[in-house]
């Protein structure tokens, strides 16, 4: 049973808390002065982070969204897509043509998000 006159404030880490808080509380112009510091360092520092999260790509590819009329049957938005695709690949200058109907493509870089499931939804 607990009793009532124990202080819930009285533990290892909420008293490390009340200190740091307190002292920072106390120096405030020196805390204000760190905090700028460390924001121009962060912001310095940051120009060295090497570009991975949109990585450079020369790649000719680009996606089209084909959207079929609200409750069409996925047979039927697999059928326009046959025929879109048919039309790309008899340009010379398509090299490649790759469809998925019913959700995008499975999610392989990170900038790309697919869409969900709808049978009136495909991509090319």
């Amino acid at each position: 049973q607990a009793n009532d006159n124990d202080d819930p404030y009285q533990g290892i880490i909420f008293n490390f808390y009340k200190a740091l808080l307190s002292t920072a509380l106390k120096f405030r112009l020196s805390t204000l002065a760190l905090m700028i510091l460390l924001l121009a360092a962060s912001v310095v520092g940051f120009k060295s982070v090497k570009q991975s999260f949109f990585p450079a790509s020369n790649t000719p590819m680009f996606y089209v969204d084909y959207w079929h009329y609200q409750g069409a049957d996925i047979r039927s938005t697999s059928d326009n897509l046959t025929d879109i695709e048919s039309f790309l690949q008899s340009d010379d200058l398509v090299l490649e043509v790759t469809s998925t109907i019913g959700q995008g493509a499975p999610r392989f870089m990170l900038t790309y998000s697919p869409e969900k499931q709808y049978d009136a939804y495909g991509q090319l």
